[in-house]
């Protein structure tokens, strides 16, 4: 979500960067500045560590979006940190996926990247392969990740507009990583695939990419140089994730417990009895959906269990005393 209104200057343009609202890890809010000219996030101190998956899925349709405005021009010359003024200097991240530059500020106060290292330092792109250039002039044009700006054929190091590498969106990755941190589970093995929505970069057989995470053809990964198709797939695979969880959620008691876990469960210490509130959920369940006379003897067997022995005979000597009230009493 962008917030309301300019705050810092960009260190390349020197315009005007915007705020961008999105969340933290623990679900704490957070702000990153972005040059919409320049194509450049800006990080205070440690934000960019602190971006949770749905940060990062905020910050990539804030991209896409921004990708519709044309680039003003490659980095060149000095940046200078908003902050501090001082001139930003050029370092390495070592990463899982390698070594990632970017321009940090010498006084700490934050870091800057364009949009394809942001990616790539979250290990979100791959290089582009031999299958994955187009096959001839009238396939699909490939798009530079940083600027959107697409590719002519036939092309296909650098964008000749910002001179970025060209690279492609691993969304298999993406979504996993974003899943992950939602605890949210894919498997796609077991989903059916009934529209057609593209064709699989290395064999070219149909695919619905709103679905797969590999061609069932060839089992390559499915990828895009294109930003905003892909905040489109991981939108709509993320969708159909949390959909299959909310249709599995349910109360089951624990198939392996540790000692404390049983003496919880079981109320060996005198505290809330689970597994009894377990059994009366399942009857409640049960009174709404079967035989009502069925789902009351099983209420009133339960509470009958759950009695003491000295209980069990003050509810008899009650039901007696009952019944012989109403037989004199009619």
């Amino acid at each position: 979500m962008q917030a309301s209104g300019p705050r810092r200057l960009c260190p390349h343009c020197k315009q005007q960067m915007y705020p961008v609202k999105t969340s933290a890890h623990y679900g704490k809010a957070l702000e990153l500045d972005i040059c919409e000219r320049c194509h450049l996030i800006w990080f205070d101190d440690t934000e960019s560590v602190r971006l949770s998956g749905l940060g990062m899925l905020a910050v990539l349709e804030r991209m896409a979006q921004v990708q519709t405005i044309p680039i003003t021009s490659a980095l060149n010359g000095q940046l200078i940190c908003p902050v501090c003024q001082e001139e930003l200097r050029e370092v390495s991240n070592i990463v899982p996926q390698g070594r990632i530059a970017h321009y940090e500020c010498p006084a700490q106060h934050g870091s800057l990247q364009n949009f394809s290292l942001f990616l790539a330092e979250r290990g979100l792109v791959r290089t582009l392969l031999p299958a994955d250039l187009p096959r001839d002039a009238s396939s699909e044009p490939l798009e530079c990740l940083n600027c959107g700006a697409p590719v002519p054929f036939g092309a296909h190091q650098q964008c000749a507009h910002c001179a970025s590498p060209l690279c492609r969106i691993d969304i298999d990755r993406a979504v996993k990583r974003i899943a992950d941190s939602q605890r949210l589970s894919i498997d796609d093995d077991k989903q059916e695939v009934d529209l057609v929505d593209s064709s699989c970069g290395s064999c070219g057989v149909a695919v619905d990419k709103a679905v797969q995470m590999r061609c069932k053809h060839c089992h390559s990964l499915l990828a895009t140089t294109h930003l905003r198709k892909a905040v489109e797939i991981l939108r709509s695979r993320l969708k159909r994730a949390k959909q299959g969880k909310s249709d599995q959620l349910q109360f089951q008691m624990p198939t392996t417990m540790s000692a404390d876990e049983a003496r919880l469960w079981y109320s060996l210490d005198g505290g809330p009895d689970w597994k009894s509130l377990k059994s009366l959920g399942d009857i409640l369940r049960q009174k709404n959906t079967a035989n009502r006379a069925q789902a009351s003897v099983q209420l009133t067997e339960w509470i009958y269990e759950r009695l003491s022995t000295t209980q069990r005979k003050i509810l008899g000597f009650g039901i007696v005393v009952f019944i012989l009230l109403i037989f004199f009493y009619r």
